[in-house]
């Protein structure tokens, strides 16, 4: 993954707008040997090449495009994709995706471009980052599907899997609205996700947090109903008619989840381009729910 590739500030970073010539060289320099030893334990005796030295780069490119950056629960961003790649490391991932999990929010979130993360780090840990960060929840449930996925896939998904497990680890911190229709997606998507990957601690300890946040919302709050969609106006109803090709075990949750996006676009254009975007992966979605009912009516030991 780094082999052929110029390490932080070396040849060629200057040539890209999103680098920084003054950013750290080593995981060592930025403090990172105590958070980084499970990681690093994980890859020492790895071969080929020195995936130590790689993911020491990594955290310290993350550390220093997240500085300043805080999480909603008050803690340096930095926790979180450290966090993601422990996780990773304990479910014994190869060292191309745990560097891709220290590095996967820099992209989306910061100056780092993904034209400079593949110039430092090569083209496989660029390709696990961008794959994960285009993995929704529907590309996600059509994925599922025993057979759909690749080996690249899969390391994809486990990436995104291990980030969903921590965000859920730490949902406490959001908006109510929002745990709850995270843990929805979750037991939907993510925990029958993990189940066809062949990943039970991640499925059980992912429908166990997404099961205690829609009991503990429940008990405090009137959900609102299918109906609730309508003040989406024409997307809303638009998404509420063509739900009607998924399961009803499944839609009610799905429209839940779709009348809160639609209620957080201001915009007409912004909910007509919610409401496109679901409607293109809804015959895949609605096939996929279909073949997986039977397993995501019963509670995971």
């Amino acid at each position: 993954p780094a082999k052929g590739a110029a390490g932080p500030g070396g040849p060629g970073n200057e040539r890209d707008a999103g680098m920084s010539a003054r950013r750290p060289v080593s995981g060592r320099d930025s403090g990172g040997d105590q958070v980084l030893a499970p990681i690093l334990a994980a890859v020492a005796a790895v071969p080929p090449g020195d995936w130590p030295a790689v993911i020491e780069q990594a955290y310290a490119v993350a550390a220093h495009w997240h500085r300043g950056r805080l999480r909603q629960s008050g803690e340096p961003y930095i926790t979180h994709p450290v966090a993601v790649a422990r996780i990773l490391a304990e479910a014994s991932a190869d060292p191309a995706v745990l560097c891709a999990a220290l590095l996967h929010d820099l992209p989306h979130d910061t100056g780092y471009t993904l034209a400079a993360l593949r110039s430092d780090f090569g083209a496989d840990i660029a390709g696990l980052v961008d794959q994960a960060a285009r993995l929704d929840g529907a590309a996600c449930a059509a994925l599922t599907d025993a057979g759909a996925a690749s080996d690249q896939d899969r390391r994809a998904l486990m990436l995104k899997l291990a980030d969903r497990l921590h965000n859920m680890r730490t949902v406490r911190y959001l908006p109510a609205d929002k745990q709850q229709r995270r843990s929805r997606e979750t037991i939907d998507v993510f925990a029958p996700l993990a189940r066809a990957l062949a990943l039970p601690a991640f499925e059980r300890e992912l429908a166990e947090r997404a099961e205690a946040v829609l009991a503990a919302g429940s008990s405090d709050t009137d959900r609102p109903g299918p109906a609730g969609i309508g003040g989406g106006g024409a997307a809303g109803l638009l998404l509420a008619v063509t739900a009607l090709t998924l399961p009803g075990p499944a839609r009610r949750r799905w429209l839940e989840e779709w009348a809160g996006e639609l209620g957080e676009l201001p915009t007409r254009r912004g909910r007509a381009r919610f409401a496109l975007s679901m409607l293109a992966g809804m015959p895949a979605m609605a096939m996929t729910l279909r073949k997986h009912r039977p397993a995501q009516t019963r509670r995971p030991r």
